[in-house]
């Protein structure tokens, strides 16, 4: 008897550097992994920290003003839209651009809201840009994105990176740096085995030493 693949599904922000550790685990865990599904869903700290009432990110224009102040404040919505519109041209070519623009943001330290900066990381995706820019400007991924923050939300998240491992509890995760590469699948096959055998695990931290 074949058994199903394991379901991870982590709901995501570009703008966090955990975010951007536990992705590289994970995109090598499912490479590596033929019985491994990844489901990304985004979350946006944005909107979780909007202090107006009733302000929603999904319904702002890409040149919206900043709605908080000091080191946190950042655009994320044209992050969120382009990796939709990625989407739409298949999953080999979402994860290119998924892991490019985290890249870009973290190692490169590029400005998410800058239109030439995603374009640029689209392009480097090798995707087409034509119906990656049609797509980008639609109200799908608006949706996509008001949709997925929502069931976030449903399911008592509150920060990112969260982790649920086959329909068990939110699981937030927190890699202080990023996993020597030989030690990425690993780290994945070691939290597996614990969230499965501890379901009342709620936080997990990884601390590098090395």
């Amino acid at each position: 008897m074949v058994e199903a693949p394991t379901q991870v599904t982590l709901y995501f922000d570009y703008r966090c550097p955990f975010c951007n550790r536990l992705t590289r685990v994970l995109m090598e865990a499912e490479q590596r992994r033929p019985d491994l599904q990844i489901n990304w869903r985004y979350f946006s700290l944005e909107q979780l920290n909007a202090p107006i009432d009733g302000w929603k990110i999904w319904e702002q224009p890409v040149e919206y003003d900043l709605v908080e102040q000091g080191p946190f404040a950042m655009r994320m919505l044209r992050a969120f839209l382009a990796s939709y519109a990625a989407s739409l041209q298949g999953e080999a070519a979402f994860r290119r651009f998924h892991l490019l623009l985290f890249f870009a943001k973290h190692d490169e330290k590029k400005v998410m809201s800058d239109s030439q900066v995603i374009l640029d990381v689209a392009r480097r995706a090798d995707l087409d840009m034509k119906a990656f820019e049609q797509a980008w400007q639609s109200q799908a991924g608006r949706d996509r994105l008001q949709s997925d923050h929502t069931s976030g939300q449903n399911l008592g998240i509150r920060g990112v990176p969260s982790l649920i491992i086959d329909n068990m509890e939110p699981l937030y995760v927190r890699l202080a740096d990023h996993p020597p590469a030989a030690e990425r699948l690993p780290l994945f096959d070691d939290l597996l085995r614990l969230v499965k055998r501890r379901p009342y695990l709620r936080t997990f931290r990884y601390v590098h030493n090395g």
